[in-house]
């Protein structure tokens, strides 16, 4: 409200009248009477204007509020969706470690095997040569193992 004096403003004005005009008499009593009602009038509607102002900056600040709560749901929202994500992929990179170690001691088995069987083989093949050339070979449980 351009042009319109503050209510504090006015009111030292009012007063500043009030006491002009019965300094002067009497007759401008009415014209107090006027001042001061239109001074009513006045805080009145600064008055409601404030109030106005006021519910509006309280609404304001609810909305504010909530948008704030909602962002502050959805942030969380989105930290448990990646620690469940992470969760996940450790987990994934866990089984594929076991995977990978149990191929590995698959191979490994399966080496032994074919070694077992290559020592075998060969224990054979010694066997025969020496049947083959009429000797007899008894061999022990510990030979064997060991590769004697």
């Amino acid at each position: 409200m351009e042009g319109v004096k503050g209510g504090q403003e006015f009111r030292e004005e009012m007063r500043t009248k009030i006491l002009h005009v019965k300094a002067q008499g009497p007759n401008d009593e009415c014209n107090c009477t006027a001042y001061l009602k239109s001074a009513n009038k006045l805080n009145k509607k600064e008055g409601e204007e404030e109030e106005g102002e006021e519910e509006e900056e309280e609404e304001e600040e609810e909305e504010e509020e909530e948008e704030e709560e909602e962002e502050e749901e959805e942030e969380e929202e989105e930290e448990e969706e990646e620690e469940e994500e992470e969760e996940e992929e450790e987990e994934e990179e866990e089984e594929e470690e076991e995977e990978e170690e149990e191929e590995e001691e698959e191979e490994e088995e399966q080496e032994e095997e074919e070694e077992e069987e290559e020592e075998g083989e060969e224990e054979e093949g010694k066997i025969g040569d020496l049947q083959e050339n009429g000797g007899v070979v008894f061999k022990s449980s510990a030979s064997v193992r060991f590769g004697i």
